[in-house]
């Protein structure tokens, strides 16, 4: 499901940011959740650890993972988006942290 350039931008940044590390399926029927998802994303080898350059994504994939882009409009912000990442996958951003990554991703 790719409706705007925001959600194409995403699909790709992340195909091309773990390409040879993981299959990336896009808008992936999900067995046991019977629903459509953005991407799923799942590491070739098992328990091997992401490189160091992919920072918090290769921490988001691990294992594997649905990736969702909040086109559905249920992040109302990039502050409640980084929120619930944070929530999600029990990262532990401090504070100032927190407040880069919202910086970051508004800059792009």
């Amino acid at each position: 499901m790719t409706r705007t350039p925001f959600d194409r931008f995403g699909k790709q940044l992340v195909r091309d940011a773990v390409e040879g590390i993981c299959s990336v399926e896009a808008n992936a029927e999900v067995p046991a959740d019977a629903r459509h998802i953005d991407l799923w994303v799942t590491p070739r080898e098992a328990g091997a650890s992401p490189p160091d350059h992919l920072g918090l994504l290769g921490r988001i994939i691990s294992g594997s993972v649905t990736l969702e882009f909040f086109h559905n409009g249920s992040a109302a912000d990039l502050d409640a988006v980084v929120d619930f990442y944070n929530q999600r996958f029990n990262i532990g951003f401090s504070r100032q942290e927190h407040a880069d990554l919202v910086a970051f991703l508004a800059a792009l």
